[in-house]
């Protein structure tokens, strides 16, 4: 499963931004501070794995390894989501699985703010995205 494509709605200082990985090799720049490595970790966070190496410690770190999200920033209106190429859905229209990078306040635990991906409805497909959105309301009520 590769990464295909990325949206930034908001993230600290990136906004409206969506961009197509490349085939081979994707290059992101900028200038220092602009956010570039925090993005690359938050990538990582949503497209690793759980399993664990031989010696017991994970295969990557975890965003909050190597970045904190300060309670006082507001992560609560981040908005970034990450496409991959692999089709899921066992109907008659298949679709891209999408993950929401979200964030969760574990203060209270001693583990800070956290990145938790979820799946998301697709970035481009409005069908699908309705379809979901309406099961998500009516199984909330």
């Amino acid at each position: 499963m590769k990464l295909s494509r990325m949206k930034i709605e908001n993230f600290r200082k990136l906004s409206d931004i969506e961009f197509e990985f490349g085939k081979k090799i994707t290059v992101i720049s900028g200038i220092n501070g602009i956010g570039k490595s925090s993005l690359l970790a938050l990538i990582a966070s949503a497209s690793g794995t759980n399993d664990k190496r031989l010696n017991g410690l994970q295969f990557h770190p975890e965003f909050s390894d190597l970045f904190k999200i300060n309670p006082n920033e507001d992560y609560e209106k981040y908005r970034l989501f990450v496409e991959y190429d692999k089709k899921v859905g066992k109907d008659s229209e298949p679709y891209n699985l999408t993950k929401r990078i979200s964030f969760k306040n574990d203060n209270d635990s001693g583990r800070g703010i956290r990145v938790i991906p979820r799946s998301y409805s697709p970035l481009n497909n409005d069908t699908r995205k309705n379809k979901i959105q309406d099961y998500c309301r009516a199984s909330s009520k």
